[in-house]
C-alpha cells in the first residue's frame, strides 16, 4: 500500500490537479459577487405624502382632527388640501 502524499490526495474519480482547479474556479466565481466595486445607489427622498381632508364647518368631528393635520403640515410630514362639503 502506498502511504505517499500523493496517493492520499488523489481523488478518488478523477485527477487531484483538475478537481483541485474545478474547486478553485468554481469559489471564485461564486466570491465575484462579494468583491464588487460597483457604487451603492443612495435611495431618493421620499416624497411628502398628499392627503384630501374633507370637512364640515360646525362639525365636532373635523373640529377634533384639525389641530393634528395642522401639525402635519406645519412640519411638513404632509400636503393635505381642506375641502369643505356642507
Amino acid at each position: 500500500m502506498d502511504r505517499s502524499p500523493r496517493a492520499t490526495l488523489a481523488a478518488p474519480h478523477g485527477d487531484t490537479l483538475s478537481s483541485r482547479a474545478s474547486w478553485l474556479i468554481i469559489l471564485i466565481l461564486a466570491s465575484a459577487p462579494l468583491l464588487s466595486t460597483a457604487p451603492v445607489a443612495h435611495a431618493e427622498p421620499s416624497p411628502v405624502p398628499c392627503a384630501y381632508f374633507f370637512y364640515g364647518q360646525g362639525c365636532p368631528h373635523c373640529a377634533n382632527v384639525e389641530p393634528k393635520l395642522h401639525d402635519l403640515v406645519s412640519t411638513g410630514q404632509a400636503d393635505i388640501h381642506w375641502m369643505e362639503v356642507y
